[in-house]
């Protein structure tokens, strides 16, 4: 029940100062890996990182079935050099560039009464469906288990650092708490 901030840091789950430690090591590292909390997540991440591998070692032709610009790189293929990313530094000069990487997008599933159905208007593309992904049928279905799984640990997490963060800092300190993404994708 380890979550992963670097080789020389992990941070018990249970450990009663889990939000402090993950604040901190949130502020200075920016991200975390989840390792060992449970055995079907570590299994369908083997699973998916080999239908990963497939699907990358395919000719970009038939990747490019699995792509729709209209998506944003927000779900199926995106081919290298697709995306427009804001850097938040260049933000206020209006300074765009296009990221150089292939990418798999899956996110998870919302269900009608899901309240971040409600975005759907404004922000199409982030709560679509997902597109199927070309020669790996179980991709989709196996990153919206993943998501589906990690929902409560994500829960968890996020809420014990909220807790630190508001009992002992403060809640005009909350702003400071890095964000997860909105819409979920994990």
């Amino acid at each position: 029940n380890a979550i992963v901030i670097t080789d020389e840091i992990r941070i018990n789950l249970q450990d009663p100062n889990f939000g402090k430690e993950m604040y901190a090591a949130l502020g200075q590292f920016g991200c975390a890996e989840v390792i060992g909390y449970d055995p079907i997540i570590d299994e369908l991440g083997a699973s998916i990182d080999s239908s990963l591998e497939r699907f990358c070692n395919q000719s970009i032709g038939d990747k490019l079935k699995s792509h729709d610009a209209k998506l944003a790189g927000q779900r199926g293929y995106t081919p290298d050099g697709v995306e427009n990313s804001t850097d938040e530094r260049l933000e206020d000069k209006g300074i765009q560039f296009r990221e150089i990487r292939e990418q798999i997008g899956i996110g998870g599933y919302l269900a009608d009464d899901h309240p971040l159905k409600e975005y759907n208007e404004h922000l199409p593309h982030l709560y679509s469906g997902n597109i199927p992904i070309i020669g790996e049928q179980d991709l989709v279905p196996q990153g919206e288990q993943l998501h589906r799984l990690y929902e409560g640990l994500q829960m968890e997490i996020w809420g014990k650092v909220i807790g630190y963060v508001k009992n002992e800092l403060g809640e005009e300190n909350l702003p400071n708490v890095p964000a997860m993404l909105a819409y979920g994708d994990t």
